[in-house]
């Protein structure tokens, strides 16, 4: 008898459980992955998420996820299935809208201040 193949996975959205808000972001965590979520300004969830995690969350303006490793979250957003936040380790930050994803700007978090070095005189010995 030839053994048969088994049937074929394929990825299918986890269920959503409301659609409360008009932003609704679902993880699935695929990697251990540490993750912060700040719903309207608000934070949710900061921990370590364990493999197999589904993490929901819904707002009425922004969804901002943050993770150590863009690897290991997979990202469902109003249902559909956007990928993987980024690659394995890599320090990722996204924010959802109603009108889709925003990428933040890296902005500049100290300044530089130059001032020009001190003036040394030198004056000459006295008695000589």
């Amino acid at each position: 008898m030839a053994p048969t193949a088994g049937p074929t996975a394929t990825l299918e959205p986890p269920p959503l459980l409301t659609l409360r808000g008009r932003v609704n972001v679902q993880l699935v965590v695929e990697q251990r992955s540490w993750i912060r979520v700040l719903v309207d300004g608000s934070e949710q969830y900061s921990d370590r998420a364990a493999a197999g995690e589904i993490l929901e969350f819904q707002a009425q303006q922004t969804i901002e996820v943050i993770t150590g490793n863009g690897g290991g979250v997979r990202v469902f957003y109003q249902g559909q299935d956007t990928g993987l936040m980024g690659e394995f380790g890599d320090a990722v930050v996204r924010i959802w809208a109603e009108e889709g994803v925003i990428t933040p700007t890296p902005m500049p978090t100290t300044q530089v201040t130059v001032t020009e070095p001190s003036q040394v005189t030198a004056t000459p010995a006295a008695g000589g």
